[in-house]
């Protein structure tokens, strides 16, 4: 019969570095049922040390059953061994002069729960195994009882112990712990976590998270939700989890949490509609998200607030981010995701006037979520860009976000700063994409001269997705994912809004569920701005009118109306062709264009010739006089004589000096030398609209009369000019 240093021989002849079927079916069986020890086994097993699981280990050793025949099962290790190369005399191991041992057992694992404390004297123990049999589950006391209680007290006076676990192993905090009453218990090696002070659950420590056996003993198989005093604290959300650990790594960070995700039933029965609502966090699996979303089905159907929130890439679930990431780290993640959640369900803030204006002159005079400068487009608000298909939206998109990018002002176009853009699109691949950033660095650097730097920057700052599968919801949860894991982006792009809206364009109700429901809660919990392309009709409708009707623009798409209502600006680009038939286009921002302060209303653009680039015209092209384009030019002459006479009048206010509104219209009509009563009040409406003058309401003592009723000045210093004369 072979010996244990002829049957430790065999096993180091084999290699640990094998599949979990071959170590546990074959050789643990086969060197268990010879007669081997654990330790020699866990030594060997040690070696492959990207395989071994010390918990795992112990567990698999215990749950082995053992052969009949130990001879056999040497003979079989023996031939094991031979087969990998090993050689072997077959004299007996007494004729030997010295039989080879195992290696020493490697030195415990990082975070292992230490030996209980020795008395004085006594020699020291190995590191802590429990006793055969100590892995399974042991009866706890019925819960609600003193026998509970007293137990409870047992496990939490286990200061050391309960640190070196739930601290050294899980990440939480000292101060946790003890807040927490968290314990253990040294005659099953399980970590306690208590409900208070008559419930308690055990974490067994020797059942590894691999899905073989539970990990989690509660008394009388009972399951209750961990923290449910959370439900009802009232004050912010609450981040209901799958685990104890993960709810306890919340809480350590600075949140408030509780079970609930395994618990849906329980959790249902005391969820209540009056708090500020649930933030639901499933690990990083089929089932995390599966639990997640079908206790929001079910919190919905009792109509109280809730979201969805997920661990960030390539974290597992709660716990898991704070080992990796520190308290720091998740304490931000739980501060965000909480203003997330009341973005979307707080109810609006109301304010008194006063209030406004004290929190805006606090704030400066500098918006701080300006994105593109005199406010033309702020975070959380979204801007039109449209124009006929096969203009080269896309291009000029791009062509905007590489300058945005490198903080250079585009066509007027000026950003605050250069701007982290995420640009999702659906029309064009790889290479057209390739071509569209090519073309325009050329243009950049030989007609306005950008520095390669300059470029090198633009195109760090712009991450571009791809993406023709998701529309309606499923873009709005794919949106979502997308912020959350580029939290540094200022402005996002979506090239076309076709692509996505997944939607009846025509249908009033549907365009608003997506746009203000749907869309506009994301700008605002992710704060950032946004510009979304879409499409005029084709073919494009005559040459629109001047100036004093470009808000006719702004409704020129397909479908609903609502588009325009929606947008904070909108922009329309339109192709025309000059008198000698070449194309050039039409740049109109047809929606708060005032802002812009450009020169001219109107911009004209062309395609560069050779490669992919957009130029601007440096005056309007020469275009074939038809009744339209002469009703046109008629109409912009009208409009500079009126804007020519506002002005005129506005110069007849002294500096500090203040009319009446009749007062003002007969200097007007006497020093204008205008009897029109009509063309009288087109140049008194001119002046307000273009913020030439103000008109206010009179002070008491300036109300001499009844017929007093405005009041008009010239303009302060103090008054927002790029907001003159424009109506929202």
């Amino acid at each position: 019969m072979p010996t244990q240093e002829d049957i430790a021989r065999y096993l180091y002849a084999l290699s640990a570095d094998c599949t979990r079927d071959r170590w546990y079916n074959d050789i643990l069986t086969a060197f268990k049922s010879a007669g081997g020890d654990y330790e020699t086994f866990r030594a060997w097993s040690a070696t492959a040390p990207h395989r071994f699981d010390e918990a795992d280990c112990y567990s698999a050793w215990n749950s082995a059953e053992l052969s009949n025949n130990p001879e056999g099962a040497a003979g079989i290790l023996r031939k094991w061994a031979k087969e990998a190369g090993a050689t072997f005399d077959d004299q007996p191991s007494r004729a030997r002069k010295k039989a080879p041992t195992a290696p020493p057992p490697p030195p415990p694992i990082p975070g292992a729960i230490p030996p209980p404390p020795m008395p004085p004297g006594t020699a020291p123990a190995p590191t802590f195994r429990p006793s055969p049999g100590a892995h399974r589950k042991s009866p706890m006391p019925p819960p609600d009882t003193p026998e509970m209680q007293a137990y409870i007290e047992r496990c939490t006076a286990n200061h050391a112990e309960a640190e070196a676990y739930f601290c050294g192993e899980r990440g939480l905090s000292p101060e946790t712990v003890k807040a927490e009453r968290l314990g253990y218990d040294p005659e099953i090696h399980a970590a306690t976590i208590p409900y208070g002070f008559f419930y308690c659950v055990q974490r067994l420590l020797n059942i590894p998270a691999d899905g073989h056996g539970s990990k989690y003993n509660n008394p009388q198989g009972k399951k209750h939700v961990y923290h449910a005093e959370a439900t009802n604290q009232g004050k912010r959300p609450v981040f209901v989890l799958e685990g104890q650990i993960d709810a306890l790594s919340i809480i350590d960070a600075g949140g408030i949490a509780c079970t609930g995700l395994n618990e849906p039933q329980e959790f249902l029965a005391i969820a209540r509609g009056a708090a500020p609502g649930y933030i639901l966090v499933g690990d990083r699996d089929e089932h995390g998200e599966d639990a997640a979303g079908k206790l929001k089905s079910e919190l919905r159907k009792k109509d109280i607030s809730c979201e969805i929130a997920t661990p960030p890439p390539g974290i597992h679930d709660i716990n898991d981010f704070l080992r990796k990431e520190g308290r720091e780290a998740l304490s931000k993640w739980i501060t965000k995701e909480e203003t997330r959640f009341r973005i979307a369900h707080e109810p609006p803030q109301i304010v008194t006037i006063r209030e406004l204006e004290e929190k805006i002159s606090r704030e400066g005079k500098d918006d701080p979520n300006e994105l593109i400068k005199r406010r033309f487009l702020c975070r959380g608000a979204a801007g039109l860009l449209a124009a006929e298909t096969g203009c080269g939206k896309s291009s000029l998109i791009m062509q905007l976000a590489l300058h945005w990018a490198a903080g250079i002002h585009c066509f007027d176009f000026d950003p605050t700063d250069a701007l982290k853009i995420l640009l999702i699109q659906a029309e064009n691949d790889n290479r057209d994409l390739n071509e569209e950033i090519h073309g325009i660095c050329r243009g950049a650097r030989e007609i306005e001269m950008l520095a390669l730097s300059t470029l090198a920057r633009a195109k760090e700052n712009i991450k571009i997705i791809s993406d023709a599968v998701h529309s309606g919801e499923s873009f709005i949860t794919f949106l979502d994912k997308m912020l959350d894991a580029n939290p540094e982006t200022d402005l996002l792009i979506i090239d076309p809004l076709f692509s996505f809206i997944g939607c009846d364009l025509s249908k009033q109700g549907e365009v608003t569920n997506f746009l203000r429901n749907q869309l506009n809660p994301i700008l605002k919990r992710y704060n950032v701005g946004a510009l979304v392309v879409h499409h005029m009709p084709k073919p494009a409708r005559a040459p629109l009118p001047g100036p004093a009707n470009a808000s006719n623009a702004t409704y020129l798409y397909h479908g609903s109306g609502e588009f325009a209502n929606w947008a904070r600006f909108a922009v329309i680009l339109e192709r025309q062709k000059d008198s000698a038939g070449e194309t050039f286009f039409k740049l109109t921002p047809a929606k708060r264009g005032e802002r812009l302060n450009w020169e001219k209303d109107i911009k004209y653009l062309r395609w560069s010739k050779g490669y992919i680039y957009w130029e601007e015209l440096d005056h309007a092209p020469d275009v074939p006089q038809t009744p339209e384009t002469r009703a046109e030019q008629r109409e912009q002459e009208k409009q500079t004589r009126l804007l020519e006479k506002a002005r005129r009048a506005a110069d007849l206010l002294a500096p500090g000096e203040s009319m009446t509104i009749t007062q003002f219209r007969e200097a007007i009509a006497g020093k204008l030398l205008i009897s029109s009563k009509g063309e009288i009040e087109a140049i008194l409406s001119a002046c307000i609209g273009q913020g030439y003058v103000i008109r206010r309401e009179p002070t008491k003592a300036e109300k001499t009369t009844n017929a007093v009723k405005w009041i008009i000045e010239p303009p302060t210093d103090e008054t927002d000019e790029p907001a003159q004369g424009e109506f929202f």
